[in-house]
């Protein structure tokens, strides 16, 4: 009916569903992404035999802060139907969803701060997880041959403005440098914002595979992650199992990758401060091998066999408790 219609409903359309299931006692576990199961009522799934999950893909509340905190900095426009929806309808949703399952499925250790502490979920329900990594980019050879890479749309949310500006500032800095950037949804209207002294030695291109993502991971020197907001992203943890050196925004998800020397932090929206750390990292090879390294080491934690037994274990949990005699 609708994308916007669609939105509205389908929570009801869950609720409705997940009660019959209830009913018939046919189902192990739900494993929902958050707000789906604002209509399910706390006391039906505590009495249920299901173990019921509410899953995060990027908390929505933190996305809401991040977002308000662009439109008071005059980086976004926030449309007054924002407010009553999305920013407003849709997180009490997602609260109620969260605070209902018996177990919570989150990607970073804000999540799990916020959960626990502004929503109200118990410590002993929280559980963290992550997408698994693909087979394609572990033990990837790596042939360097260009020097940035940026990977994703150039929306507000992925810090595409700040994109520009910190490649444009690196390939000023050093006339021989090259950058690329794939994934765009227009990638010749990207490539206008860039000025006419740099953009010969851009590369630009629209969306792509995994096997494009695997050769771009390989062929390139450090990865720009200039993002404003993010749960556990899946493309930057690609990129570490890829081994390649990355420089991302100091924020919640990107921190918890990169914070143990798998990369180089700099602080949201610091152009500056981006742009400095991949010069740095392009000027010495030694460190970019170290930060490649760190990162594969890091990433391992989020290979598929470790992520499917970690939510394999949240299950197990529950069920133990929600079915002591089966």
């Amino acid at each position: 009916r609708g994308a916007t219609l669609d939105a509205v409903r389908f929570p009801h359309a869950v609720a409705r569903l997940v009660r019959r299931r209830f009913e018939l006692g046919d189902l192990d576990v739900v494993d929902a992404s958050s707000g789906d199961l604002a209509y399910v009522a706390p006391l039906r799934v505590r009495a249920a035999s299901t173990a019921v999950f509410t899953r995060s893909h990027g908390l929505e509340h933190l996305a809401d802060a991040a977002r308000r905190r662009g439109a008071a900095a005059g980086e976004l426009d926030l449309r007054h139907r924002y407010s009553l929806y999305h920013g407003g309808w849709r997180l009490r949703e997602v609260a109620r969803s969260f605070r209902a399952a018996d177990g919570a499925l989150l990607l970073n250790d804000a999540e799990v701060t916020f959960a626990t502490e502004v929503l109200g979920v118990p410590t002993e329900r929280v559980w963290r997880t992550s997408s698994p990594v693909r087979d394609a980019f572990i033990d990837l050879p790596r042939a360097p041959q260009r020097d940035v890479l940026v990977l994703g749309p150039a929306s507000w949310r992925k810090g595409g403005d700040v994109s520009v500006r910190v490649v444009e500032t690196v390939l000023r800095a050093d006339p021989f440098a090259t950058a690329s950037w794939a994934g765009l949804d227009d990638p010749g209207a990207t490539a206008e914002a860039f000025g006419d002294d740099v953009r010969a030695r851009l590369a630009v291109s629209g969306r792509y595979g995994v096997d494009e993502e695997a050769q771009l991971l390989a062929t390139h020197r450090v990865l720009l992650f200039a993002s404003r907001f993010e749960g556990l992203p899946l493309t930057l943890l690609e990129a570490m199992v890829a081994g390649i050196a990355v420089v991302g925004t100091d924020i919640p998800g990107v921190r918890d990758l990169l914070g143990d020397g798998a990369g180089v932090l700099a602080p949201e929206g610091h152009v500056e401060g981006l742009a400095g750390a991949v010069r740095s990292l392009l000027a010495d090879e030694a460190r970019r091998e170290t930060c490649g390294a760190s990162a594969v080491k890091a990433a391992a934690a989020h290979g598929t066999e470790s992520v499917v037994d970690g939510v394999l274990e949240a299950y197990w949990t529950v069920l133990e408790v929600k079915r002591p005699m089966r």
